[in-house]
């Protein structure tokens, strides 16, 4: 029988926050080549950096964001475009809207700029038709709340320049630039 080996008391245990960081780190192993982990956080704070939230967030789908040869940003189901903190749960969604589309679904890790958030108790507690008024006036710039039916926060966004998706060319550029300086 192989003896139990305890892990040492004084290794550091990864926050959330790290833990996001290594998984972008094997959606686009290309990043590793450019600068370590710790680089790419200090990287991603330079992105929004008024932003209310601070989390990398994925968008589980089964089709790109992008229009044709990613040219230009696609709007999503009542020009809301959402994201989730959960790994596990935007992947799942991937899966399951992927199969819809016969694909394997894609999965899109970002960060996002958000000022004025709508913050619902569920997501679906107003009337998406309320929600797309109050984005559209100006008033708030997004919705938060956890999806009904799950116990996962959803973060939507209105607007394509407040999504910096990671692993893209243009956060690849931008990372280089950033550790080269």
């Amino acid at each position: 029988m192989e003896e139990f080996k305890p892990k040492n008391i004084n290794e550091k245990i990864p926050s959330e926050y790290e833990k996001s960081i290594q998984e972008v780190f094997t959606l686009c192993p290309e990043l590793e080549k450019i600068g370590s982990g710790e680089e790419y956080g200090k990287y991603l704070e330079t992105i929004f950096p008024e932003s209310k939230v601070k989390d990398v967030v994925y968008h589980g789908t089964g089709t790109s964001l992008f229009g044709e040869a990613g040219k230009g940003f696609k709007k999503k189901m009542w020009d809301v475009t959402y994201f989730t903190k959960d790994y596990q749960y935007a992947n799942k969604f991937a899966k399951r809207s992927g199969a819809n589309f016969g694909t394997e679904g894609i999965l899109y890790p970002a960060v996002l700029n958000i000022a004025t958030p709508i913050n619902l108790e569920t997501v679906a507690s107003w009337h998406i038709e309320k929600i797309i008024d109050k984005l559209q006036s100006g008033e708030n710039d997004s919705v938060i709340g956890i999806e009904q039916g799950e116990n996962v926060e959803s973060i939507g966004v209105y607007s394509p320049e407040q999504i910096h998706i990671l692993g893209s060319k243009s956060d690849i550029e931008a990372f280089k630039e950033f550790v080269t300086r």
